[in-house]
């Protein structure tokens, strides 16, 4: 190129990269077990179309795709000049894994772009959440009645787990049972990642049991997560005209 009469060398001239990649959002606290989703946008800001490949590195065992608008599994995606498109990469976190992580996102194609993600993964009662609820306690009975005590178990977990049932504690010669709404005995339910049941655990007290307060405590437990719930059973006599 000449100017002003003389020879000038502009040297090499470096086009901008044709893909971006952009998230709002690059770190997350999660729990193990949990599915995650981060929104993220590919730019063509070329003066071509691209066709792009998208890969994800990041620790062993995790598993990661990428999602389209519809939800479906997206592996190359064609862009002509000035288009974005939206997509989310959805990760699911192993039920063994703890501390901070790291996941790479990358566009494949005439031009490679990157993004990391940062995942702290915490075990905790706030990332965990209530397992047993049950709104009825304590309960008044007789001697020799039988009473029933309803409640739920919750998977509080991204992911299938098999949680075990079981009354860990309740007085000597008391009967007691947990079972479903249809009246079985129940010692092991699956739940589906957030499903839940819901249980009976029947109580029967002994016709010549004392008076007084008495504890009762019910267990579900899975290869990651366990909880207890304590019932409290309040034993009296029940006289005439007494409620």
């Amino acid at each position: 190129m000449k100017f002003g009469g003389e020879k000038v060398d502009l040297g090499k001239i470096v086009l901008l990269k044709a893909i971006k990649l952009y998230s709002s959002i690059l770190g997350l606290v999660a729990g193990p077990g949990d599915k995650l989703l981060f929104p993220f946008v590919v730019s063509n800001i070329g003066g071509e179309s691209e066709i792009v490949e998208f890969l994800v590195s990041g620790p062993e065992g995790w598993f990661t795709r990428i999602l389209g608008q519809a939800n479906d599994e997206v592996l190359k995606a064609a862009l002509s000049p000035g288009l974005s498109l939206n997509f989310q990469l959805e990760v699911k976190i192993p039920l063994t894994s703890s501390g901070e992580r790291k996941l790479t996102l990358t566009t494949v194609g005439k031009t490679n772009s990157s993004l990391d993600f940062i995942i702290k993964v915490q075990s905790s009662e706030k990332t965990i959440g209530e397992i047993i609820s049950c709104q009825f306690p304590g309960k008044l009975c007789a001697p020799g009645e039988t009473i029933r005590f309803p409640l739920s178990v919750k998977n509080p977990l991204g992911v299938k787990l098999q949680f075990r049932l079981n009354v860990k504690f309740f007085p000597s010669n008391w009967i007691v049972f947990v079972r479903n709404v249809g009246g079985e005995a129940v010692t092991i339910v699956t739940l589906e990642g957030g499903e839940s049941v819901n249980l009976n655990v029947e109580v029967s007290v002994p016709a010549g049991e004392s008076e007084g307060e008495y504890e009762i405590i019910f267990g579900a437990s899975s290869s990651a997560v366990s909880r207890d719930l304590t019932l409290f059973v309040v034993v009296e006599e029940k006289l005439e005209g007494k409620p």
